[in-house]
């Protein structure tokens, strides 16, 4: 399970690269048409707009993979024991997981209705444009999980090293 988590972070984080530099030309060519040939295309600008949406979700499920989104821990901190923050943390992945549920399900169903919709520069539908929050979102909630188990993994094996 480790090395296909492993994996997928590894592809997303290859993808993400491959997308910015895919943004960065799109940006490039959209203000070299704008300022130097003096007349405007309608694609680069939909395009970078479009990389920008997926490489922020995208980036969602790296920092779910590694744990590193903010927290707020003032409370547990302050009046919660370790047992107490760590009994909180898996509260927190299991809503997390629920959230993720839902918006994988609105995601799927958006998917549907936008299917029909072409986008105005790129003529393309906009479902691929929106395919990427029920993808990211079905991710987050995986990692979510994985994290979950991994800290009731640990908190088990501390609660056997006390006894």
């Amino acid at each position: 399970m480790t090395r296909v988590l492993a994996f997928t972070e590894t592809f997303i984080e290859i993808l993400c690269c491959f997308l910015l530099c895919l943004m960065v030309v799109a940006t490039a060519i959209g203000v070299f048409d704008r300022y130097w040939l003096h007349f405007g295309f309608g694609w680069p600008e939909e395009v970078s707009r479009y990389l920008f949406i997926w490489i922020c979700l995208l980036g969602a499920v790296i920092g779910a993979k590694r744990n590193t989104h903010y927290v707020v821990d003032w409370f547990t901190i302050t009046f919660c024991s370790r047992r107490g923050d760590e009994i909180f943390q898996i509260c927190a992945y299991a809503i997390g997981v629920i959230i993720m549920g839902v918006i994988t399900y609105k995601g799927a169903v958006l998917i549907k209705i936008v299917s029909g919709q072409i986008s105005a520069g790129l003529q393309i539908s906009m479902a691929f444009v929106y395919i990427v929050i029920p993808i990211s979102s079905f991710l987050i909630g995986a990692f979510f999980v994985f994290n979950g188990m991994k800290l009731v993994k640990n908190i088990v094996k501390n609660t056997r090293k006390m006894e």
